[in-house]
């Protein structure tokens, strides 16, 4: 679906429930929202289902494998050095709400080593660990609200990391008519998560709007959609 065709579905379903006329800027503000959202659960459950896949827990039994939808989103896949903060001694972080794929340090001779994200607890074991200390050889990192903490500490340039992120909003634009608004296709700017994801934007947006939307009328509506659209080219 695009986004006029996701706009029209929540205006839809908010005539339907008597919820009142949804704005494009309306519209606008819940569907950025919606989508970062919608984003953010998504990859919460591919860190649960790849740290549950680490340590052999259950939950990646009970559970569908999530990455499939890594690679609906390549296309959100960013790779970048890391800069120095030598006031706080940390890698700045890209990306509050991105998901980080991987980090890895390149060495003088140009080797790239991958590096291990560890917790606040095992960087402590690690680091009092004379057998298995980080390393150049074998670096680890410490992630924080304010940046990346690379062990050992002398590693302060060479850092990359690849990570998953939401890059612009979404937006429908339009040209006033009256009292309506026609979708302008040219300005508007499209989800950029996959279509996989949109009936879940829908129903978080109606969710916003107040609006308690069930599957069955999601997809009652997008057979009625596609009913009238079959009549029209008739």
């Amino acid at each position: 679906m695009n986004i006029n065709e996701i706009y029209n579905a929540v205006k839809f379903f908010a005539n339907k429930e008597q919820k009142g006329f949804v704005k494009p800027s309306e519209f606008n503000t819940l569907a950025q929202q919606a989508q970062q959202e919608v984003f953010n659960e998504k990859m919460d459950k591919i860190r649960k289902f790849k740290s549950a896949e680490r340590t052999g827990t259950n939950y990646r039994a009970s559970v569908e494998d999530p990455t499939d939808f890594l690679s609906e989103i390549s296309n959100l896949l960013v790779d970048n050095n890391l800069s120095y903060n030598t006031s706080t001694n940390l890698f700045n972080r890209i990306g509050s709400d991105s998901y980080i794929e991987e980090i890895y340090y390149t060495n003088s001779g140009g080797k790239p080593t991958k590096v291990e994200i560890v917790s606040k607890h095992n960087i402590n074991k690690l680091l009092r660990s004379n057998l298995i200390a980080p390393s150049v050889d074998y670096p680890v990192a410490l992630l924080k609200s304010n940046g990346i903490e690379v062990f050992p500490t002398n590693i302060t340039s060479g850092i990359k990391m690849s990570y998953y992120n939401i890059i612009s909003n979404p937006t429908f634009s339009y040209v006033a008519s009256g009292d309506d608004y026609v979708y302008n296709s040219s300005t508007s700017v499209e989800f950029e998560l996959p279509e996989s994801t949109h009936n879940d934007i829908i129903i978080k947006i109606c969710k916003y709007i107040g609006i308690n939307l069930r599957d069955a009328e999601l997809t009652n509506y997008a057979v009625q959609t596609e009913n009238q659209d079959y009549i029209k080219t008739k």
